[in-house]
């Protein structure tokens, strides 16, 4: 909402640190409780960006970068050895190769470190780089996985302190080489080959039409709102049609940003400056945002009741436009491969050959559990202050105020 995403990289980084975040700080291994949590929403939200965070058609601009296709084992080896325990003490064996070297040293490397270690690393380090996309190999994440024991090697081999480190990673060696070994032949075989291919297409949602925002304004402005307390039933959406008049509110724009209203809203339908239906959420859900916002702490209790009535109209409405929407493009996308796969069959019968089967233009069939798209074409979002949602600052309006 407020416009601090530039580009379409910067937010999907962000929400991947959320969950990445989580996995570098809790390192209990298979033990800890919120591992498998941040794993599977993690897992979530890439299925989510792959389906609505959409390319323009013809763009070959890598809008953020993948995470590494096995990306699911590479944390199970990272649990794995999280799990393994000093068999002198029971503590973990991968400890005191978490965090950086600074870490276990006040936050300062030794003075003979850097001398030693050229590149240093650690399995958090290696976290970050997992879940945030800098792996675009397996073999960047074995190397910087084997570069922490190579590392503890040069460092503390010569050292009369050194052995219980140097030992340890030679427990920690043992493991990965296994573990490693096995990735490093799976990434070699075909069924890696087939994982790497994209499985889903972004499903892109078409520009919206007149009759399709209009309808939805219609019934919003014809929706009723009854007082519970005086019982008298009034229209919802009279306080919101025009801005509001500074006259009146002379400390409005000090407290809301973004004005807007419902004439506002009309205007900015004729003119087609809507390039997706969630542009006019946008605008529509500013207008009572903006009133709850000015109008709560001053107290005034009607309106912020007319606001979150008509809120929740709305909401209403939309959903159910856009459920309708959603499951027309599904529709046309199958009869699309329904379409296509029964060309494919009548050509391998005349060829006496089966055609291999292609992904259609479009891509997208399975139905997305959000309504919610990010177009990043940047017709709508970043380029132009015609659009609702274009770095939205946030705040509300409507003449409620």
């Amino acid at each position: 909402d407020k416009g601090d995403f530039k580009t379409v990289d910067e937010f999907v980084l962000d929400v991947r640190r959320i969950f990445s975040n989580c996995l570098r700080y809790n390192t209990g291994g298979k033990e800890d409780s919120f591992r498998p949590v941040a794993r599977d929403l993690l897992s979530s939200s890439e299925e989510i960006f792959a389906l609505f965070v959409a390319a323009p058609e013809a763009s070959t601009t890598v809008l953020y970068p993948p995470l590494l296709y096995c990306w699911k084992l590479c944390l199970s080896i990272l649990d794995t050895l999280l799990g393994l325990k000093n068999p002198t003490d029971g503590h973990q064996t991968v400890h005191y190769f978490l965090h950086p070297v600074s870490f276990y040293f006040g936050g300062e490397l030794p003075q003979d470190y850097s001398g030693k270690v050229k590149t240093p690393m650690d399995f958090g380090t290696v976290n970050s780089r997992l879940f945030e996309g800098d792996y675009q190999s397996v073999g960047a994440f074995v190397a910087d996985c084997r570069l922490i024991v190579e590392n503890c090697r040069s460092y503390y081999g010569d050292k009369p302190d050194g052995a219980p480190f140097v030992e340890q990673a030679g427990r920690l060696h043992e493991t990965m080489a296994q573990q490693m070994g096995a990735l490093v032949r799976y990434d070699q075989s075909p069924a890696a080959a087939q994982a790497k291919i994209t499985p889903v297409a972004p499903i892109r949602i078409p520009r919206p039409t007149v009759p399709f925002m209009t309808s939805m304004m219609t019934e919003m402005r014809a929706s009723k709102f009854t007082d519970k307390y005086t019982k008298l039933t009034e229209s919802s959406c009279v306080h919101f049609e025009k801005p509001v008049n500074l006259a009146f509110f002379p400390d409005y724009l000090q407290v809301v940003e973004a004005p807007m209203d419902l004439e506002t809203v009309d205007r900015k339908i004729a003119g087609g400056m809507y390039a997706t239906p969630e542009d006019f959420e946008y605008d529509v859900t500013l207008i009572f945002r903006n009133c709850e916002r000015y109008n709560v702490p001053k107290r005034n209790d009607h309106i912020v009741a007319l606001a979150k009535h008509c809120s929740k109209v709305f909401r209403k409405l939309f959903s159910k436009r856009m459920n309708a929407l959603m499951e027309g493009r599904i529709a046309e996308s199958e009869g699309a491969k329904t379409s296509s796969s029964s060309t494919e069959r009548k050509d391998s019968t005349s060829s006496g050959k089966r055609s291999p089967a292609f992904p259609t233009g479009d891509g997208a069939v399975t139905k997305p559990s959000k309504k919610a798209k990010l177009d990043s074409s940047g017709s709508s979002k970043a380029s132009s202050k015609s659009s609702g949602r274009n770095s939205a600052t946030p705040g509300a309006a409507g003449e409620g105020g």
